[in-house]
């Protein structure tokens, strides 16, 4: 008997590559990405708008501490199931970029989390310190390569999804 009909099927895979010179042409531009970071800060600021007006309106109620932590874990969760299956937040999906490893492979979920968003959101809660470290992360686009700070610490580009 040659074949066993039991066992798992057998293909030949293709290998990811990208060239070089194709990865930088896919490279996202600085305008897409400042459009999705803003995007994203549009949806972040409308999620915690119960928050803000509860504490303009003297001070913070139970509702709308419940409100606003609903709002935000739903925007969470929105991020986190379409940045582990595309590498794309609400606004990078809008504007049509994703996020990939500095080779074009998919970057994976972990690597996102936590090297390139939970590192430089720590250090941004520092008083004065954060705001000048957030300033450089975003500046350094303007270097030849069109990456963040913190693409160069996870590895990552963005790149047109």
């Amino acid at each position: 008997m040659d074949s066993n009909p039991y066992a798992a099927p057998q293909a030949e895979l293709e290998t990811f590559v990208v060239s070089p010179a194709s990865l930088e042409r896919a490279k996202a531009t600085r305008g897409q990405r400042f459009g999705a970071a803003f995007l994203d800060g549009i949806f972040s600021t409308i999620c915690l708008a119960p928050w803000t007006y509860s504490m303009k309106s003297g001070g913070m109620t139970p509702i709308a501490a419940v409100l606003g932590f609903g709002f935000m874990l739903v925007l969470g969760i929105i991020n986190l199931v379409l940045l582990s299956k595309n590498g794309q937040t609400l606004g990078k999906k809008i504007v049509g970029t994703k996020v990939v490893m500095a080779d074009g492979s998919p970057a994976p979920l972990w690597r996102i989390v936590l090297l390139r968003w939970l590192p430089l959101t720590a250090v941004t809660v520092i008083p004065k310190v954060g705001a000048v470290v957030a300033l450089i992360d975003a500046c350094v686009i303007f270097a030849s390569e069109r990456r963040c700070g913190h693409d160069y610490v996870a590895g990552t580009i963005v790149v047109d999804a």
